[in-house]
């Protein structure tokens, strides 16, 4: 089989062209000429048999040489030639299927462009109504509200913003068109009465830390939370407390007990004074004196331990300077 020989063949003409029909009712769009879903039928088998024996011949093996290389690009531009030759038959047939969908697809586009914008506008028109009836309900809540607890819906004396402002209880359901107006203020009222029932909790327990309880309510709404928020600081406090009278207990014992006295080390026992005898090898002292002053120094070395002898006496001459 030759490659101009391969090609599709559609058995049945297959018609493909949707149009509007110009007489038909103007309400609704009657389609005249279109195939949902028709099957394209062609010779796939005889097709797949050519290309199976085509890819038979070939292989791709590593090239080590020119020749392999110029066998291998010949190669490849046959298969590429066969490729592209089925494949554009393929691309025809695509064609003939889609342009003509693509082409009603825009026409109905263009009809309804000028209703979907008018339906936008219509869209936001309704939208800014609801916008404002939820604010009107809003504020009818918020009057409600500040008329039935006022405690908490408005600031007290001395205060910037209330203990509960309105927007910490409002309910998205009190906003629905299908409920009324008075079921909505019902339903915030009830929401308040449990407010008040939290707090009358709260004050029933007579908590140490009351004032803190209901502190951390307000801000949470949680009666339980607030409640152990409550217990929690009186055991820190208790601890603090504790430990403080564990101090001054142990203080005061210290300052009962008598201060321990250095204890006294023993008189060392007195020691004899020690002779310290230096020797000299050489010692010459010259000295002018008498003999009374000779004997004198004499016997004041040996007091003091020094001993030796005299090497040399001379006698001079002193004369009367009377």
């Amino acid at each position: 089989m030759k490659l101009e020989e391969i090609e599709f063949t559609e058995v049945e003409a297959v018609p493909v062209e949707a149009e509007v029909v110009e007489d038909a009712p103007a309400n609704e769009l009657v389609v005249s000429r279109a195939v949902p879903g028709s099957v394209v039928e062609a010779n796939f088998g005889a097709v797949k048999a050519y290309v199976d024996a085509q890819l038979a011949e070939y292989g791709v093996e590593p090239i080590h040489e020119e020749g392999q290389y110029a066998q291998a690009k010949r190669d490849r531009t046959a298969l590429r030639k066969m490729i592209s030759g089925i494949d554009a038959e393929r691309k025809k047939v695509k064609e003939a299927y889609t342009a003509p969908l693509a082409e009603f697809e825009q026409r109905v586009k263009d009809i309804l462009e000028p209703a979907k914008l008018l339906e936008n506008r219509m869209k936001d028109a309704i939208g800014a109504y609801e916008e404002d009836w939820r604010d009107a309900r809003r504020k009818v809540l918020r009057d409600a509200y500040a008329d039935y607890a006022p405690a908490i819906a408005l600031p007290l004396e001395g205060q910037d913003a209330p203990l509960v402002p309105f927007d910490r209880i409002e309910d998205a359901s009190w906003l629905k068109r299908d409920l009324s107006e008075g079921k909505a203020v019902e339903a915030m009222r009830a929401k308040v009465d449990g407010i008040a029932e939290g707090e009358a909790l709260i004050a029933s327990l007579s908590l140490p830390k009351e004032t803190e309880a209901k502190a951390e309510y307000f801000r949470t709404l949680d009666a339980q939370a607030a409640i152990s928020h409550a217990q929690e600081l009186q055991a820190a406090e208790d601890r603090a407390h504790a430990l403080e009278r564990q101090r001054k207990e142990q203080e005061a014992a210290q300052a009962q007990e008598p201060v321990p006295q250095p204890a006294q080390a023993a008189p060392e026992p007195a020691r004899e004074p020690q002779q310290m005898r230096i020797r000299v090898e050489s010692l010459y002292v010259f000295y002018d004196m008498t003999d009374e002053q000779k004997k004198d120094l004499v016997a004041a070395c040996r007091r003091m331990g020094i001993h030796g002898r005299p090497l040399e006496t001379r006698r001079v001459e002193v004369p009367d300077e009377r």
